[in-house]
């Protein structure tokens, strides 16, 4: 929304600049500019439908326990197949990934992308987009080999079918992978990402710390991240996530009373400061209330 801001106003500028040569007719172009510039912004906010998970599994449980009932709920009745996109699995292999997921997604037929011939035309034609956990530079590596960025983007934003991820599919989800917590093995082009969601996620987000170990707490790292980039950061606990749907979001979370209490934490941006705000939001309910998605912009 800040973008869109920054566009108008520059476009007053030359509105303003040309007035004299022009005279009223600017007013016209102007007004039909600002009326389809906000029609076509409002229709691509409201048209993305995110569900981005901290984790897919708890520890003790068995793969996709806790969250599978939340994809069904996300997903509803109307769905058959869902495109998963395994790229960020390393230390195995994406049939064993897709099959895994598969057992634990049983609703649904799960198609790997790697098993396409055109990933393009899979991405094209996919019902739901699902990107799994792993290794979060891999992961955006091999999105960049395929082309696949931009498509992606198309068919969430425009076309405004469901994106699941989780972990290192959610990290992708955002505006760049910089708040992972993985180990780079290797080096995409960049790490600008899918930028569905407006700010940073730090999935399997915790405060522990391990005693006579002196190296960085994850506070201590996204504090780093922030004072560099200069954006808000979600930092989601295990057993936590956001929904995004009508231009709006809300944090989530497991209804197992073992792993609670849940507390979401964020690292919002503060107009004329380069210090960050650090918001808590105790996860007493399942779900949070629905915030718009500019809110911490």
């Amino acid at each position: 929304m800040k973008i869109s801001l920054i566009i108008l106003s520059a476009f007053d500028f030359v509105l303003f600049f040309f007035h004299s040569i022009f005279g009223k007719q600017l007013n016209l172009i102007y007004f039909w500019f600002v009326y389809y510039y906000y029609c076509l912004l409002i229709v691509v906010t409201m048209k993305r439908r995110l569900l981005l998970l901290s984790n897919s599994t708890l520890f003790g449980q068995s793969y996709f326990e806790w969250s599978k009932s939340i994809v069904n709920d996300f997903l509803g009745s109307s769905v058959e197949t869902i495109l998963f996109i395994p790229f960020a699995g390393v230390t195995i292999s994406w049939d064993e990934y897709k099959n895994l997921v598969s057992k634990a997604l049983d609703r649904y037929k799960i198609q790997g992308i790697h098993e396409v011939e055109d990933m393009v035309q899979a991405v094209n034609s996919a019902q739901v987009i699902c990107i799994g956990g792993g290794n979060t530079f891999n992961l955006l590596y091999k999105l960049q080999e395929n082309n696949l960025i931009s498509i992606i983007r198309k068919r969430i934003l425009e076309d405004g079918i469901p994106y699941i991820g989780w972990s290192a599919g959610s990290n992708v989800a955002c505006v760049d992978i910089g708040t992972t917590n993985d180990m780079p093995v290797i080096w995409p082009s960049t790490d600008s990402a899918l930028n569905l969601f407006p700010y940073n996620l730090n999935p399997h987000y915790t405060e522990a710390t391990i005693p006579n170990i002196n190296g960085e707490s994850r506070i201590t790292r996204l504090n780093e991240a922030f004072e560099v980039k200069q954006r808000s950061i979600v930092a989601l606990p295990e057993g936590t996530g956001i929904k995004v749907e009508n231009g709006k979001f809300q944090f989530f979370r497991t209804e197992l009373p073992q792993y609670l209490p849940l507390t979401v934490k964020v690292w919002k941006k503060v107009k004329n400061s380069k210090k960050p705000e650090i918001l808590e939001y105790p996860m007493e309910e399942k779900q949070s209330d629905w915030k718009q998605l500019d809110i911490f912009s």
